[in-house]
């Protein structure tokens, strides 16, 4: 992996990949990555490259999936939305409230949990 034309990560780890995070690594602004990836025997490469937009630091409480500060049923709606297939979600990422990597009924209820203890 490269970040602004300086490598960052090159292989993997006893078979396993490296995790990379870019946090406090970026400054606010657009960032050109891209990403090669080589076979073990040699037989393919693949190469492309990708610009993300940093806004800089931001921080989301998990559950307000529509970023307006407030955890509340506006925020259910959205994600029942996304579970039953009409929406996509703008913020997947703090509405997993589990972390299991699928967002579905459990974390609305985590979602209602999070408003009931307001």
């Amino acid at each position: 992996l490269r970040m602004d034309n300086q490598k960052v990560v090159c292989s993997t780890k006893d078979g396993q990949p490296e995790i990379f995070s870019v946090e406090g690594l970026l400054e606010a602004g657009d960032h050109t990555f891209g990403l090669y990836v080589e076979s073990t025997n040699a037989n393919w490469v693949a190469a492309d490259n990708f610009v993300l937009r940093y806004h800089g630091e931001h921080k989301t409480a998990m559950g307000d999936v529509n970023d307006d500060g407030k955890v509340n049923v506006a925020d259910v709606m959205k994600i029942v939305s996304h579970v039953i297939g009409t929406s996509e979600l703008l913020l997947p990422c703090v509405a997993d409230i589990n972390g299991d990597g699928i967002i579905n009924v459990s974390d609305v209820m985590a979602v209602v949990t999070i408003i009931m203890s307001n």
